[in-house]
């Protein structure tokens, strides 16, 4: 196991922590909303500046991440 190995697989377990924290951040999309007087934030200007879209962003973005770490770790160790 080289150094690049370990350096990519600590960085790994870095980005999937804070991946994890962002899903945690996330509001759910429950229906019952409406049923208990909540206000929608998905209405207006500031519609595409919201702490929740945001986070679905940065989401995906970590997702994207995490998938092309973890193939560039099995190609090293299979290939190097």
């Amino acid at each position: 196991m080289g150094a690049l190995e370990i350096v990519l697989g600590v960085l790994l377990i870095l980005l999937t922590g804070v991946l994890f924290f962002f899903i945690l951040l996330q509001e759910g999309r429950g229906g019952m909303g409406a049923l208990t007087g909540e206000q929608s934030e998905s209405f207006g200007r500031n519609a595409g500046k919201t702490l929740n879209t945001t986070l679905k962003s940065w989401t995906k973005f970590g997702c994207i991440a995490v998938m092309v770490l973890v193939v560039l770790l099995n190609v090293i160790a299979v290939y190097f």
